[in-house]
């Protein structure tokens, strides 16, 4: 057995606290495993910080509060996407018919910090752009339009400069829509 002098034994301590602390500054270490999706859960269920996956908290709050927007606003859904982690943009094209005179509603919702751009473009003569501020417990931003015939229709997502969320959107067809000029 051969002994190690006091040098080289607090040396050795050293660089392996030194190696953790790198592991656990960097957070996660690049593997087949470790790749991960929207709604993939992480092991840590606190709603405060949003990575790139949800927590199965988070997912759960996300779906909880995209499901009771759709049923507060009594609509059928036309078209959805997410959650998902946005990175730069994203685009998303519908080939979901869409009708004139009938209402549409558009819910934007997004989890972690900073904000997003989001730009509905329905055919070649309607379009909706809104700001959506991101929280750790949901940022949310939601419009009626009535439709133009179109069999085609465009949804992006852009992140504002240093944001880090996870973005969904909903559109329903509104069941009973009576507008303003109607009333």
């Amino acid at each position: 057995m051969v002994e190690m002098g006091w040098g080289k034994r607090i040396g050795s301590l050293l660089t392996a606290m030194a190696l953790t602390g790198m592991v656990a500054a960097c957070g996660q270490v690049d593997s087949p495993q470790s790749t991960l999706s929207a709604t993939t859960a992480q092991t840590n269920s606190s709603t405060d910080s949003v990575g790139p996956a949800l927590t199965e908290d988070q997912l759960k709050l996300f779906n909880e509060t995209m499901d009771q927007w759709q049923r507060k606003n009594d609509g059928t859904l036309v078209e959805s996407m997410g959650p998902t982690l946005l990175e730069g943009s994203t685009m998303n094209v519908s080939s979901k018919g869409y009708h004139a005179g009938d209402a549409y509603e558009i819910g934007v919702w997004c989890m972690g910090h900073g904000s997003v751009k989001a730009k509905w473009i329905l055919g070649d003569t309607l379009s909706y752009t809104t700001e959506v501020q991101c929280s750790p417990q949901i940022g949310a931003e939601d419009s009626i339009f009535t439709g133009d015939d179109a069999k085609e229709s465009t949804m992006t997502h852009t992140a504002q400069d240093d944001t880090m969320a996870q973005v969904a959107y909903r559109i329903i067809k509104v069941e009973d829509y009576k507008s303003q000029s109607d009333s």
